[in-house]
């Protein structure tokens, strides 16, 4: 069996239903085929949240503890993802454009078929998470630590790694 070296892309729906209220997540709940544009979630504190098939353009969620978040088919351009304690997070098949992604904490998470580009991940923490065909392209990823990950058909092009474990 042949693995695929480079993230596949996600499966985007052909059109996303515009989030014309501002959300109110709480534990479990799923958001799917969305449009979600400049939806300020900072501080949200909900375990189990899925968002499936979506698209988040300057969406704030700095300062969110989203325990067992899972993110499947997404896309995430100009996001603020800063200081979010994500543990036990799934990500699978995502792009994520130029996001804010400082001291984010995702440890004993998954992310599969993930590529980031053009994001600022320092201090960030992906210990003891599992990373398969992650690509990180033209990413600041200082001071990030990788400690105990396992990683598989991970490519880091163009990112400064300065300082990271």
């Amino acid at each position: 069996m042949v693995t695929a070296l480079f993230p596949r892309d996600p499966e985007l729906p052909t059109a996303s239903e515009p989030l014309t209220d501002q959300p109110s997540l709480a534990h479990g709940d799923t958001l799917a085929s969305l449009l979600i544009d400049g939806t300020d979630l900072a501080g949200l504190k909900a375990r189990g949240i899925s968002i499936l098939e979506s698209v988040l353009r300057t969406v704030d969620f700095s300062g969110s503890r989203l325990e067992q978040l899972s993110m499947s088919d997404v896309e995430l351009t100009g996001c603020n993802l800063s200081n979010v304690v994500a543990q036990r997070a799934r990500l699978y098949r995502a792009r994520v454009r130029n996001c804010r992604i400082t001291g984010l904490l995702v440890s004993d998470a998954v992310l599969q078929d993930v590529t980031f580009t053009g994001c600022r991940i320092d201090l960030a923490s992906f210990g003891a998470s599992r990373l398969e065909r992650v690509s990180f392209d033209d990413c600041r990823l200082q001071q990030t630590d990788f400690m105990q990950s396992r990683m598989q058909d991970v490519r880091f092009e163009d990112c400064d790694l300065t300082a990271a474990d």
